[in-house]
C-alpha cells in the first residue's frame, strides 16, 4: 500500500482475511508465510491496523513458496534457477542445502557464488529470526534486516556465537552502541558486574569523550562516569571501583587501552598522538639546506608589481630556514600571497626539481588553492589514501607524497587521526608549511591539532597579522576582526548586512527569502545557509538545518513530473538537488558538496530481476559518485549546514542564523568561523542580542590532549606532564 524508506504498510492474507499491517523493513515477498507480533492499532480514519514489532518467516515446503523465498535473499538466485533446483530436489531440498550445500551445483545455472551468497542469506536469515524471538518488541532494542546484515558481515558464521556468548564484541557494529548491546546482554541474563560488560563499558565512555573532541580523559573522571553508567538501574550485584580499576588495568595490558600522565585513552588515539610526536620530531631534527630568501622575495614582488608586508616576508623566510613551518592568520592577511610567494621561490631554487604539493581539508579548498597559485591541488584524506575507517593501519600504505614541499591549508580542520596519517606519508627531506586559523573552530574529530603544535613552544609559528583590504569584501574583513577581538560593534555595508527579526518564524522566512534572492544572483554553488543546530527536536522545531533543507528544497527544486528521485528516512534526494557527503568514505569525503544528476536502475549480476536504485551524484570535484539507498544514510541536502560543516569553504553568499534559540552553542570562534565563510556577501538575520551574546562568550571547552606537553618532552628530553583541561 505504501513505502516510505525502510517504513511499510502492507495487506496481509491471514486466516480471518486481508490485514492492513505497518512496520520498519516488513517482508513484502508474495508467496511466503510469516508469523508477525505486534499490537492493534485504530485510527479514525484509516480505520484498524497491526503494528508489526518483529516478525518471522515460516520455511515453504511448496514450489512456489521456495522461489519466493530465494528472491527474498537477494542471492542472485531468481525465479528460473529457484524453480529449477526445486524440481531437482523437491522436499528434500531444504536438507540439501543445510547438510549437503554443494549438491546444488548441479542443478543448470547455479554457480559457486550463487551458492556463497545461499549461505550469506541464510545466515542472516536465522540470525534475523533468533534475534526478533529474542528482542523482538523489547524497547531501544530496533532489529532489521539491514542491522542483522552488518552483523553477519562482521561475524560471519560465527555471528550467533559472538550475540550469545560474547555478546558485547557487538559494540564493534554500527548501529550496536553500548547502551543498546546492554540491553540484549541484560535480556539474556548476563550478570551486572561481568568483566567484559565493565571493559566495554569503560571503553564507551571514553569513545562518548573522543565525540566531543577529546584524545583522553582523566583516569578518575573514567572511573566515575563508568560506574554511575554501569550501576544505573543495576538489579545484580553491583560494579564497584575496585572492579572498574582491574578492567582498565587489563585493558591497559591487553592493549586496548593506554594509561600516561593520569590519563587514560583508547589504544588508537593513544598511537595517533605518540606517533605524531615521534614523526615530528624526525621532520624538524633533519638537516636541510638553509636559503637566504631576501632576492626572491624582491624578485616575486618585481614580477607581480606588489609589496609583501614584513610579516610575510618573515613567514616566508622561515620556510626556507625551517624543515617545519606554521603560518597563522585570519582573514584578508595575505596567506594565498604568501604561499604564491613560496611556491615562486621554490622554483627559483629548485628550478625542474622543484615538486610543491598543496593539501587541505575538502575538495573546496583544495580547489581554491589551486585557483589562487596555479598549481594542482588534492585533499589531505586523497593524499593519505583514507579508506573510510579512521584506523591508521587502515590507510593505504602503498604509495608516500611524492614532493619536496607539502603545504596543507585549513589546519584548524585537521583531526589527530588525519593529521598523524599525514606525517607517515612525508618523505625524508620534504620541507613542511602548515597554514591555518586558530582562531577558527577545531576539528570535528579528536584532537586540537593546531593550537597544540602553537602551544608546544617548539615549532617555528610565523603570524600574518597586517590586514589588506579587500575591495567589495572590507565589512566582512572589519566585522570578522571586531569579532575576534571581542568587540561588540557592528559595521554593515554592501557586504554585510544584519536583518533582525521579531519570531523564530519570521527568521525562517527572512532567512530563506535572503538565500533564494542570492541564488538567483549568484546560483546555488555559489550560496549557503548556516544555521547552528542541524537536527529538528521538540525544543527546535524551526531553526534547524534538516527543516530548513526541507522547505528550500521545495522552493528551488520541487518534485516535478519525470524528475527521478530516491528517498531514505524521510528525505527525498532529486535530480537537481544540492546535496553534502556527511562522513569520509572511500567514495567521498566528510563536506564534500554536489549535484544529483540522476537515478539509475541496476539489477543483480546473476538475478536480472532483482533490480534496485543507485543515486547519482555529481561533486564539485568533477567526479560522479553512486549511492545506494542504504548509503544514503551519508548524504544531506547541501542548501543549508552547520557551521562546523561549512569550514574550508568560502562561498560567495552566506546567510547566517543567530537567534537565542541558539544560545547555548554561540561562541565568538563559531561566528567568526560562520562570518569569514563569505567571500562576497554575509547576511546575517535573527537576534542583534545573540549575535553580541556570541562575540562576548570567548568561552571554549578546552579539549583533552598531550600533543604539546609531549612535543615539549620529546624535543627538550622532559616527561611530559598536563593538567587536564577541564
Amino acid at each position: 500500500i505504501y513505502r516510505r524508506d525502510d517504513f511499510v504498510i502492507a495487506k496481509y492474507q491471514t486466516e480471518q482475511g486481508p490485514v492492513t499491517m505497518k512496520g520498519r523493513e516488513l517482508p513484502t515477498v508474495k508467496g511466503m508465510e510469516y508469523t508477525l507480533y505486534g499490537t492493534w492499532e485504530d485510527h479514525p480514519k484509516y480505520g484498524r491496523s497491526f503494528k508489526v514489532e518483529y516478525f518471522e518467516m515460516k520455511q515453504p515446503t511448496d514450489s512456489q513458496g521456495f522461489v519466493s523465498y530465494m528472491q527474498s535473499l537477494h542471492c542472485g538466485i531468481g525465479k528460473i534457477k529457484a524453480r529449477a533446483i526445486y524440481n531437482r530436489f523437491g522436499s528434500e531440498v531444504w536438507s540439501i542445502i543445510d547438510k549437503e550445500p554443494e549438491q546444488l551445483l548441479t542443478v543448470l545455472g547455479v554457480t559457486k557464488k550463487n551458492l556463497e551468497r545461499l549461505e550469506k542469506g541464510l545466515e542472516n536469515s536465522r540470525v534475523l529470526s533468533r534475534l526478533m524471538r529474542t528482542f523482538g518488541g523489547q524497547q531501544g532494542i530496533e532489529i532489521t534486516p539491514s542491522k542483522v546484515r552488518k552483523l553477519t558481515e562482521a561475524f560471519g558464521s560465527n555471528v550467533l556465537h559472538v550475540i550469545e556468548k560474547e555478546t558485547y564484541r557487538l559494540c564493534s557494529v554500527p548501529g550496536f552502541n553500548f547502551p543498546i548491546v546492554d540491553r540484549m546482554a541484560k535480556i539474556m541474563g548476563k550478570p551486572a558486574d561481568a568483566p567484559d560488560r565493565i571493559k566495554a563499558g569503560v571503553q564507551y565512555i571514553l569513545e562518548t569523550w573522543e565525540t566531543k573532541g577529546n584524545m583522553c580523559c582523566s583516569l578518575d573522571k573514567v572511573l566515575k562516569a563508568a560506574g554511575e553508567m554501569l550501576n544505573s538501574g543495576c538489579q545484580g550485584q553491583p560494579v564497584s571501583q575496585d572492579k572498574l580499576k582491574i578492567a582498565v588495568k587489563e585493558e591497559n595490558k591487553a592493549g586496548n587501552l593506554a594509561y600516561t600522565a593520569g590519563f587514560l585513552y583508547r589504544r588508537p588515539r593513544f598511537i595517533e598522538e605518540t606517533e605524531a610526536v615521534d614523526r615530528l620530531k624526525e621532520i624538524c631534527f633533519q638537516k636541510m639546506v638553509q636559503y637566504d630568501v631576501r632576492k626572491g622575495i624582491a624578485k616575486y614582488e618585481s614580477d607581480h608589481s606588489l609589496k609583501l608586508a614584513d610579516c610575510q616576508k618573515r613567514a616566508v623566510g622561515s620556510v626556507f630556514l625551517h624543515p617545519l613551518t606554521i603560518v597563522t592568520g585570519g582573514p584578508g592577511t595575505g596567506k594565498s600571497t604568501m604561499i604564491d610567494c613560496i611556491l615562486s621561490i621554490h622554483r627559483q631554487i629548485y628550478g625542474d626539481k622543484s615538486k610543491p604539493i598543496l593539501l587541505a581539508p575538502t575538495a573546496k579548498a583544495a580547489r581554491r588553492m589551486e585557483e589562487v597559485s596555479g598549481v594542482s591541488a588534492t585533499t589531505v584524506h586523497s593524499a593519505i589514501g583514507y579508506k573510510g575507517v579512521e584506523s591508521l593501519q587502515s590507510v593505504d600504505d602503498s604509495g608516500m607524497i611524492d614532493g619536496n614541499l607539502v603545504i596543507v591549508d585549513e589546519m584548524s580542520m585537521l583531526d589527530q587521526f588525519v593529521f598523524t596519517a599525514l606525517l607517515d606519508k612525508i618523505l625524508p627531506n620534504t620541507r613542511v608549511v602548515l597554514v591555518g586559523d586558530p582562531d577558527q573552530l577545531p576539528s570535528i574529530g579528536a584532537g586540537e591539532v593546531l593550537n597544540e603544535l602553537i602551544k608546544s613552544g617548539d615549532i617555528p609559528v610565523a603570524r600574518l597579522d597586517v590586514v589588506f583590504r579587500q575591495k567589495g569584501k572590507s565589512e566582512i574583513i572589519d566585522n570578522a576582526l571586531l569579532i575576534n577581538s571581542g568587540k561588540q560593534e557592528l559595521v554593515k555595508g554592501e557586504s554585510y548586512r544584519f536583518t533582525e527579526t521579531k519570531s523564530e518564524q519570521e527568521t525562517l522566512e527572512k532567512a530563506v527569502e535572503r538565500y533564494l534572492a542570492a541564488v538567483e544572483q549568484d546560483g546555488v554553488e555559489n550560496t549557503i545557509l548556516l544555521c547552528p543546530f542541524r537536527r529538528v527536536t521538540d525544543a527546535n522545531p524551526i531553526l534547524a538545518v534538516d527543516n530548513i533543507n526541507k522547505i528550500i528544497q521545495e522552493k528551488v527544486n520541487p518534485a516535478g513530473q519525470g524528475k527521478p528521485e530516491m528517498s531514505f528516512r524521510g528525505t527525498v534526494f532529486r535530480a537537481g538537488d544540492r546535496v553534502m557527503q556527511m562522513s569520509n568514505t572511500p567514495r567521498a569525503k566528510n563536506g564534500d558538496t554536489g549535484t544529483v544528476v540522476g537515478v539509475r536502475l541496476t539489477s543483480d549480476d546473476d538475478d536480472r530481476e532483482d533490480v534496485s536504485q543507485l543515486l547519482l551524484v555529481r561533486f564539485d570535484s568533477g567526479e560522479t559518485v553512486e549511492y545506494s539507498r542504504d548509503d544514503l544514510i551519508e548524504l544531506s541536502h547541501g542548501y543549508a549546514t552547520t557551521v562546523h560543516k561549512s569550514q574550508g569553504s568560502e562561498y560567495k553568499n552566506v546567510i547566517l542564523v543567530l537567534t537565542n534559540r541558539h544560545r547555548v552553542l554561540l561562541t565568538r570562534k563559531l561566528v567568526y568561523t560562520a562570518v569569514t565563510r563569505g567571500k562576497t556577501t554575509d547576511y546575517l538575520v535573527g537576534d542583534l542580542s545573540a549575535y553580541y551574546a556570541a562575540i562576548k562568550n570567548d568561552s571554549e571547552v578546552k579539549r583533552n590532549t598531550l600533543l604539546a606537553a609531549r612535543i615539549r618532552g620529546a624535543f627538550q628530553k622532559e616527561i611530559p606532564q598536563a593538567k587536564e583541561n577541564s
